[in-house]
């Protein structure tokens, strides 16, 4: 069997390799070394990249996503929430109250 061949082969026993490569994102050369095939690893890398070219690019309708957010605060969570002011030390750095008191730019600032 051609190097080609077996590249081919191995790339389709492994399904999340072979959808970078129909997506375009993958890094051949890397690739190339965790397949588990005698050759050259540039040789291989070539191989993997014809491989991708003649594959047809993954249909962007296939997929849906649905994202939602909840931003909702009540009464109850808003007052347990921290407060966090911002304030200037002597070296105009910026600092949060948020800080614990033993703050180390404090320390150095003075």
């Amino acid at each position: 069997m051609s190097l080609a061949a077996e590249t081919r082969e191995a790339v389709r026993e492994r399904p999340a390799l072979y959808d970078a490569l129909r997506a375009g994102v993958v890094n051949y050369t890397a690739a190339a070394e965790t397949l588990a095939i005698d050759g050259d690893r540039e040789a291989i890398a070539t191989a993997l990249r014809r491989f991708a070219e003649s594959l047809d690019a993954p249909d962007a309708s296939d997929r849906s996503l649905t994202v939602r957010m909840d931003r909702r605060i009540d009464a109850e969570s808003a007052d347990s929430l921290p407060v966090l002011e911002w304030r200037r030390c002597r070296r105009r750095r910026r600092h949060s109250n948020g800080v614990a008191d033993s703050d180390p730019c404090e320390r150095r600032c003075r």
